[in-house]
């Protein structure tokens, strides 16, 4: 059964479980206004709690003072460790402290919101600093974990279409989330927006929002809005990595070497993941669990040795959708479809 924000209007702690990165997420929140803002994001896949196995909880407190490290030994700046704890002051520069605790299997990431002067006077409903606090709280946690378990984050957008999953690569407003949109007017399953992690072979997309052009919902960067996922899968096998450029309508082969790197540079340009890198690397020193910098130009090769790969080029946003070019007669015969 779906958490909606009618479930939270009068209760004091919103709690759910929320599938993320290939994990599962038990969300609790007792701050109303945050739980909201998480709601307004993902609300269409956040389910009610239930008896089933989750692997990673997060919970949000309403407290105000800052975790204790009495006895706790420096990490680097703002972090610090004892035992299988670990505290982080502004994490992300989000405004908000974490506490990291893990349970053997199973880590326990526990937020309060104490931003500085600076960002307590912006608030967390501007359009970034919204993303950001939407970012620190769903989608590291989930990603480090998952990064943890094999698979390593990429910036792509991805959906189902005519039976096949396509993963668009490319920089950041090049127009994937416009394909995106498209795609999905025309008939195909959304699977992500931006954020994916892929253990090289399966795919699995990341808790956040589209962010579309035109669209009714919370304002996002970019002049663009935010609109919850209803429903999506939780796991797909790609077919075909589509690099997108601007330029004339036009579709042609990639070799795979081109196809990875279209995948890393968009990666690693991406604003999502600038803050991601740091929040891991602390992780894994703090606690010695998982690797420092997830294979992400691992699994970018692995996904373009094994897949077709083409190169779109599109120009407006009325261009042919990208599946149609993709699997147009031509390039079946190429084997791309």
């Amino acid at each position: 059964m779906a958490v909606t924000t009618a479930d939270i209007g009068g209760i004091e702690k919103l709690a759910g479980i929320l599938g993320s990165a290939g994990e599962r997420l038990a969300l609790r929140c007792e701050p109303s206004r945050v739980g909201r803002l998480l709601i307004g994001a993902v609300g269409g896949e956040l389910i009610a709690p239930d008896d089933g196995r989750v692997s990673v909880t997060i919970e949000i407190e309403d407290e105000r003072d800052p975790f204790a490290i009495t006895g706790f030994e420096p990490v680097g700046r703002g972090a610090w460790r004892r035992g299988h704890v670990v505290v982080c002051t502004n994490v992300c520069s989000s405004g908000f402290d974490l506490r990291l605790t893990l349970d053997g299997d199973h880590p326990s990431f526990t937020f309060r919101r104490r931003p500085p002067i600076a960002a307590k006077a912006a608030g967390i409903f501007a359009s970034r600093a919204r993303q950001l606090t939407l970012l620190t709280l769903l989608a590291y946690p989930a990603m480090w974990w998952a990064a943890r378990n094999g698979r390593a984050p990429i910036h792509v957008s991805a959906f189902e279409a005519s039976g096949h999953t396509m993963l668009v690569a490319g920089p950041a407003g090049v127009g994937k989330s416009t394909v995106l949109q498209q795609e999905v007017a025309s008939g195909a399953r959304p699977v992500s927006d931006n954020l994916c992690v892929t253990d090289g072979v399966r795919v699995w997309p990341v808790s956040e929002p589209m962010r579309i052009e035109g669209a009714d919902g919370k304002r996002a960067p970019h002049g663009r809005a935010e609109k919850p996922f209803d429903s999506r899968p939780g796991e797909v096998v790609p077919r075909v990595i589509v690099a997108l450029r601007r330029g004339p309508a036009g579709v042609r082969r990639l070799d795979p070497p081109a196809a990875a790197r279209a995948i890393v540079a968009g990666t690693y340009m991406a604003g999502e993941l600038r803050r991601f890198w740091s929040f891991a690397a602390t992780l894994a020193a703090a606690t010695e669990v998982g690797p420092s910098h997830p294979p992400v130009i691992a699994v970018a090769e692995a996904l373009s040795r094994a897949l077709p790969c083409v190169e779109v080029t599109r120009e407006a946003t009325d261009d042919p959708p990208v599946s149609m070019l993709v699997m147009r007669p031509g390039l079946e015969r190429e084997g791309v479809a």
